[in-house]
């Protein structure tokens, strides 16, 4: 029963994989979400940032450096580089951004997706591993815990600096 289930573990990486390179908009925008975060801008400017310039204002950080892609001026997705060189600090990402521009509210969102392999791999794990290896679970648990607790930081600080980036764009 283990072996068809990591089949599907894996065939669920592989598609969410593609999914996220290939930055199909329906992958970025449903989803559960379980993270929001909410930044109100108090002076917004006559536009919001583009891409290279929120990827140009998160680059400093020991972790993967964050991508960007814009489907409509407003409405953006995110995720975290694959392996671009140096030494930067990796995991494997729980889950994936959205961010959205509210001009009429003068507010910045950002949601985190879960992504559907850390579903489906803790599903893979609860069912394979015997119950005597509880520890396993708990060390699985936690983990996860610490990378989201990594994750929702970045991701509160996308929030700011877009918010931030908005703001500065109406300064002359």
């Amino acid at each position: 029963m283990e072996a068809w289930l990591f089949g599907l573990v894996i065939l669920v990486g592989v598609a969410e994989t593609l999914l996220s390179l290939v930055w199909n908009r329906l992958y970025f925008s449903i989803g559960i979400p379980i993270f929001r975060r909410k930044v109100d801008v108090s002076s917004p400017g006559p536009r919001v940032p583009a891409t290279d310039r929120l990827e140009a204002a998160l680059t400093k950080s020991a972790f993967p450096p964050l991508a960007f892609h814009s489907w409509a001026p407003d409405h953006y997705g995110f995720r975290e580089k694959g392996w671009r060189g140096g030494l930067r600090l990796g995991y494997t990402p729980i889950m994936r951004g959205r961010l959205t521009f509210q001009p009429t509210a003068a507010r910045v969102e950002v949601v985190g997706l879960l992504n559907w392999f850390t579903l489906f791999f803790v599903a893979f794990a609860f069912f394979a591993v015997p119950r005597d290896g509880s520890r396993f679970l708990w060390f699985l648990a936690g983990l996860l815990g610490l990378i989201y607790l990594m994750q929702s930081r970045r991701y509160g600080q996308v929030a700011r600096t877009a918010a931030a980036e908005w703001s500065a764009s109406g300064v002359v």
